[in-house]
């Protein structure tokens, strides 16, 4: 399974967890920056700006593909 099909069933499993109640954008937004600042925050990422630009690109992917899990499982109920 690549990370495009497990963001996918990771969002369809929240989906079945929280049973819709995530539906509001700035859920996904919050995550996001969530992700971001943690990755800020870590030793090998502080001051390269390079290597935050590069972890911010994979934190949209995994951010809208999980989301997209969830939404397709919104879809099915």
């Amino acid at each position: 399974m690549g990370l495009f099909q497990k963001c996918q069933q990771i969002g369809e499993k929240h989906f079945i967890i929280f049973g819709g109640s995530l539906n509001k954008v700035r859920i996904w937004d919050d995550f996001g920056e969530c992700l971001s600042d943690a990755f800020a925050k870590s030793e090998p990422v502080r001051g390269k700006r390079e290597a935050f630009k590069a972890w911010i690109t994979l934190t949209t992917f995994l951010v809208e593909y999980t989301r997209i899990g969830y939404l397709q499982q919104s879809k099915k109920r």
